[in-house]
């Protein structure tokens, strides 16, 4: 692993963090103003185009016509229909919500499921939240059919045909890449509620934006930072339910909690069952039922563990026959489960440090892919570059996702990897541990913690700080954990854990300096409060 050390930009080293994170007011960083402030234009939506959705939604309220909300099966699909279903329900609208099948429909618009919506609502007008953005003939469907649709996406825009297309056929787009589907919702949801604030939606707000893995500067980190205590104080039964049963009532919540513990619950749904359970737990106010989902998502979750974990061992024997480690790994198998390849591909993808593409095979017809990618690989542009040979394709930088038909399985996955054969520089399939600053020991103080402290909520595009300190001794070095895979030192007296980092021990000779990487942290034992470092790295020479 290649270390980048970043050089020391101010004595100041919160004033240092923060010009790394490119953040030009400390002062609303540090302390993020209101997002009940937030105009059009701070989020990027079109200001037309809201003005004539929002004239759109509440002329259908007040002649009583049926709405349909058309949502995903994800967290932020979730989150965000939920916001739009509950705020136009409370309006007084005729609305439905509506999820398709991952299975049997696929994400967003569907021949199946602009047939299912129409045979079982007859909607006049339909709003799609966390999908549409590349749909523009599936809108003409409906379009001709004489159902008025509004678009409100944030995936990544496709060619300016295409968009010409959906803004022909639609009566609005509401487009941004600033805020995840949630949030748009969300922001959305108080142009039609006279800006009235609603807590309880700012909460689903930063549930979706942080489940969606969103970066968590501007707009969104006005979110997150005044929603995510609002969803650890949340009334809503549901919400309670979820977090009693993952043992997090009580507790404040941070984004570890929601993409660790609680969006893999909520997902899970959508995955293995059925996405509608995950929408009713938001929006139940029957506690009896809201337990009862919240224990069927648990299980579905620890089922979604183990089925991931064996098709994840099947990919590895794939991949042992593939010659040279190419710098895009592309499987394809009958076995693969479409509601987890997304997770399979993520593994992969960390493990190996290359974009990945997993194919859930099927035999009959269309075969469906997940993709995850690495820092400074485009994965929806690389994709794109082979759309004609798609049915459909979709997604973001990171992460994205096509259909396509089981014959030309092999003849795309050859091209795709030629592209990146051709494309993608080599250092970027190195691994790189991003180093915020080098440390000497006197600065590493409880105030440094104290300070970094006020940098929260972590996550894409503020992640923790990672420190390091060269030429140190490490003392009192020992194999910790049942299966002594844990590692523990002393740095210069002050306790340094590494979990599952016992293999460190490998590449160094403990007798002689060595470079540290690290992340502060507290360790609170017994009442008692103690500075601590969690390794990252450790190199020698």
């Amino acid at each position: 692993m290649r270390w980048n050390v970043e050089k020391r930009k101010s004595e100041n080293i919160l004033t240092h963090l923060l010009k790394l994170r490119g953040v030009e007011s400390a002062k609303d960083f540090l302390n993020p103003p209101s997002p009940y402030n937030l105009t059009a234009a701070q989020v990027g939506i079109d200001e037309a185009q809201l003005v004539k959705a929002i004239a759109r939604i509440k002329k259908a309220i007040k002649n009583k016509e049926t709405i349909v909300v058309y949502g995903d099966f994800d967290i932020d699909g979730v989150s965000a229909t939920a916001i739009m279903w509950e705020t136009l329900h409370e309006l007084g609208a005729v609305v439905w919500p509506y999820i398709p099948d991952r299975k049997s429909e696929g994400y967003g618009f569907s021949k199946a499921g602009i047939k299912s919506v129409k045979e079982k609502h007859s909607p006049t007008l339909v709003i799609t939240v966390d999908h549409g953005i590349t749909a523009p003939d599936f809108v003409k469907q409906l379009a001709d059919d004489g159902v008025d649709v509004i678009v409100t996406d944030h995936h990544q825009a496709p060619a300016e045909s295409q968009m010409k297309l959906l803004h022909k056929h639609s009566l609005a787009v509401l487009h941004t890449t600033v805020l995840a589907g949630a949030g748009i919702s969300w922001f959305v949801s108080r142009q039609l509620d006279n800006l009235r604030d609603n807590p309880e939606r700012l909460a689903l707000a930063a549930l979706g934006t942080i489940g969606d893995v969103l970066p968590l500067q501007g707009p969104n980190r006005q979110i997150v930072s005044h929603g995510l205590p609002l969803l650890s104080q949340s009334n809503r039964v549901g919400i309670r339910s979820l977090l009693q049963e993952s043992g997090l009532l009580g507790i404040d919540l941070d984004p570890y909690h929601i993409g660790y513990i609680l969006g893999p619950r909520i997902n899970a749904a959508g995955r293995l069952g059925d996405a509608l359970d995950a929408l009713r737990l938001l929006c139940t106010k029957d506690e009896r039922a809201a337990i009862a989902i919240a224990q069927k998502l648990a299980s579905l979750n620890r089922k979604r563990q183990l089925m991931t974990n064996e098709q994840i061992n099947t990919s590895l024997e794939q991949l042992k026959d593939v010659k040279g480690m190419p710098p895009l790994l592309v499987i394809a198998d009958s076995s693969y489960d479409e509601g987890i390849i997304g997770l399979i591909a993520g593994s992969l993808s960390r493990r190996f440090y290359r974009p990945t593409i997993v194919i859930a095979q099927n035999e009959n017809g269309i075969s469906k892919a997940s993709a995850r990618s690495i820092p400074g690989v485009d994965i929806i542009k690389l994709i794109r570059q082979v759309e004609d040979q798609l049915v459909n394709a979709g997604g973001h930088t990171m992460a994205a996702g096509f259909s396509l038909e089981t014959a030309n399985i092999s003849q795309v996955a050859e091209e795709l990897i030629q592209k990146a054969v051709d494309q993608i520089d080599p250092e970027l399939l190195e691994r790189v541990l991003n180093i915020d600053l080098e440390l000497n020991v006197e600065e590493i103080t409880r105030d440094l913690l104290d300070k970094i402290e006020n940098l929260k909520p972590f996550g894409t595009s503020n992640e923790k700080p990672i420190f390091s300190m060269s030429q140190i001794y490490l003392d009192d070095v020992r194999k910790i954990g049942k299966e002594g895979n844990h590692l523990k030192v002393k740095v210069s007296g002050i306790d340094a854990i590494g979990f599952s980092k016992v293999y460190l021990l490998e590449k160094i000779d403990i007798k002689e300096p060595v470079d540290i990487a690290f992340t502060l942290d507290l360790n609170v034992w017994n009442g008692n409060e103690n500075l601590q470092l969690m390794i990252k790295d450790i190199r020698q020479g």
